[in-house]
């Protein structure tokens, strides 16, 4: 199993029997830890290992420690509680979906009993995606996987690209085609063409009088 999936860190395999299922944790020197002895050659096991070795290749732990950086800073701010619930659930999605790549459609029934076997009880778990909604989701995402063809593949591609140039088309135009002035609570946005026209009055050195756009 370590020949066919080389890893440019030096990655650990260990078990711990009082896990339910296994788990990754480690950056530098990743660590896959499982609850027992693996059966090499039943689909299952190889299955959770194959998923527990694309979060090692994806980084996901080093995800996890910048969005747990994100809440130490920003812990009162709801928004990035959600971002932390969404990409954490991105996270095994997208790990689920390369497992399903790799050993293809017909062992989509095999993952889901993997996924019921492992999961954490409870509808509150530390990690939102092993929680008992996080694994209705996954699984129904599992049975409906379907391997996306080339013209899918290049229809989504041309989608993000013209997104990302109608964004940065909009924040240039934004740039070069406006002069901002501010004032106190007032902002006047100038056309670049007009600034020559603009006349702009401050306040005179006693303080006395309003400013003038």
């Amino acid at each position: 199993w370590r020949l066919a999936h080389p890893t440019r860190r030096p990655l650990t395999l260990g078990v711990l029997p009082e896990l339910r299922g296994p788990m990754t944790y480690g950056v530098l020197r990743p660590v896959i830890l499982l609850g027992s002895e693996p059966d090499w050659g039943g689909l299952p096991d190889r299955l959770a290992l194959e998923h527990e070795y694309v979060h090692v290749r994806h980084l996901d732990a080093a995800w996890k420690l910048l969005l747990h950086l994100l809440l130490v800073l920003h812990w009162y701010n709801p928004a990035v509680w959600l971002m932390y619930i969404l990409m954490s659930r991105d996270l095994e999605l997208s790990c689920d979906e390369t497992v399903l790549l790799r050993f293809g459609g017909e062992s989509r029934a095999d993952f889901a009993m993997v996924l019921v076997n492992t999961c954490r009880k409870g509808r509150l778990a530390p990690f939102p995606s092993l929680g008992a909604v996080g694994l209705r989701e996954r699984i129904s995402s599992i049975m409906r996987f379907r391997r996306a063809g080339p013209a899918r593949r290049g229809l989504a591609s041309v989608l993000v690209l013209c997104l990302a140039f109608c964004a940065f088309c909009s924040l240039r135009v934004g740039a070069a085609g406006e002069i901002l002035y501010r004032s106190g609570d007032l902002t006047l946005s100038v056309p670049r063409e007009l600034r020559d026209l603009l006349i702009v009055e401050t306040r005179d050195r006693t303080g006395e009088g309003g400013d003038i756009l």
